[in-house]
């Protein structure tokens, strides 16, 4: 389960999509921080995003929708000892 310790490493995966929790700033309001839930195809195209105001919403959107669906990923854990793919960044 994705929590308020565990966000910014992990996700929730399927054979080809990565469901993840992202943040940034409105051009508008650059004092609060925005969250989103995205889904990525091939870790890097866009297909789905949601906008909250809160982490705390995120997560439980997240969990909400995904958590019984897909396999929870913990990115820090490397899935191979050399290469790019080692890297916890990917």
């Amino acid at each position: 389960m994705i929590n308020t310790n565990n966000w910014t490493y992990c996700c929730y995966t399927n054979d080809e999509l990565k469901a993840l929790i992202t943040f940034g700033m409105s051009p508008e309001s650059i004092e609060n921080m925005d969250y989103y839930c995205t889904v990525l195809k091939n870790n890097q195209d866009l297909k789905f995003q949601k906008k909250f105001d809160s982490l705390a919403d995120s997560i439980n959107y997240i969990n909400q929708k995904y958590e019984n669906k897909w396999s929870f990923t913990n990115l820090t854990v490397n899935k191979s000892s050399s290469g790019c793919s080692s890297c916890v960044a990917h």
